[in-house]
């Protein structure tokens, strides 16, 4: 064995090895571990230049978000719709530093229409129901961003916003979200079940369903969808509960 072999082989000495917090990558596996809580990340940065832009990177934020994905995510706050002068309004939960300002993700429903109701929430998008002039809103509340939609002529000819009971659910893609809206006929008679599903990537609603309902049947809408098999549920309220799900 060589001389430059047995070099090669030997742990370099102790004054030599580099400090744990100065290689990038040990450093990036420890701040993974910080907790998710709002203030983890900003205070980190604080600490230098280096870490700043250890946690700016893009790479680093998808590595923080899927190390956390099966931990529970802190309760931030919640979002109610208050009355219709204050409109919906955020109460934050945390004490600080992670402790939101009120008001941090309020909505003004002022001249959005009457008769405003939250439908539900997921994947941080709101999907509310105005009664009149009988359209939807999706809010997210982080990016600020409001998209307002027109619900389907088709589900306008048989459907009374005063009178019947209507729900819905909001889910995020990648780089887009849908709406799938429920309801039943305004009709005793001949009553239907209604469904249509909205897609931002189109800009469009998709095909109208319709399909028969029991008439004393209806859309339990005091409760969110529930998300299960890949498939949208909803409750339906008749002599014995029931369930009506959508699915792809």
């Amino acid at each position: 064995m060589t001389t430059a072999s047995l070099r090669r082989r030997l742990p370099l000495p102790l004054s030599q090895a580099v400090p744990p917090l100065e290689d990038d990558d040990l450093l990036a596996e420890i701040l993974l571990r910080l907790p998710p809580l709002p203030s983890s990340l900003p205070r980190a940065s604080a600490v230098c230049t280096r870490w700043r832009g250890l946690l700016s990177d893009p790479a680093f934020h998808r590595r923080f978000r899927t190390h956390h994905r099966r931990s529970s995510a802190p309760l931030i706050g919640f979002i109610e719709l208050t009355n219709a002068v204050e409109g919906i309004t955020f109460h934050p939960a945390l004490d600080g530093p992670d402790r939101l300002p009120r008001g941090r993700f309020n909505l003004n429903t002022d001249g959005l229409g009457v008769r405003i109701r939250i439908l539900g929430w997921r994947h941080g998008l709101g999907l509310i129901f105005v009664r009149v002039p009988c359209q939807l809103l999706v809010w997210d509340p982080v990016a600020g961003g409001l998209h307002r939609l027109d619900v389907h002529p088709e589900f306008k000819l048989h459907y009374h916003p005063l009178e019947d009971p209507i729900s819905g659910a909001v889910l995020r893609a990648a780089d887009h979200f849908q709406v799938v809206l429920v309801g039943s006929s305004c009709k005793q008679q001949h009553r239907r079940a209604l469904a249509c599903v909205y897609s931002s990537e189109t800009g469009a609603w998709g095909d109208f369903v319709s399909t028969p309902f029991p008439s004393t049947a209806t859309i339990f809408d005091h409760e969110p969808a529930v998300l299960a098999g890949g498939c949208l549920h909803w409750q339906i309220l008749t002599a014995s509960r029931n369930i009506i799900h959508l699915g792809a």
